[in-house]
């Protein structure tokens, strides 16, 4: 019982990195920026930023707000 309560969990970390993961690859798209410069945007570096998006590392909710905040293509100056 306990190995599939284990295994329950592990999926569904797994399913919820992919989920972040996501919508930090779609923030950063949307934003119309290069990697380089949405990770410069938000205060991270680009190898940081690519963990975040990759899935390997979860952002904080702080850095999920600023990508949220960081302008989308659209209302870039």
């Amino acid at each position: 019982m306990d190995a599939v309560i284990l295994s329950s969990r592990d999926e569904a970390v797994r399913r919820e990195r992919e989920v972040v993961a996501a919508e930090v690859r779609q923030l950063r798209e949307a934003s119309g920026l290069r990697r380089r410069e949405f990770a410069a945007r938000i205060g991270t570096s680009p190898s940081g930023f690519s963990t975040y998006a990759s899935g390997k590392v979860v952002p904080s909710a702080a850095l999920m707000i600023r990508m949220r905040q960081v302008p989308s293509a659209g209302q870039l100056p």
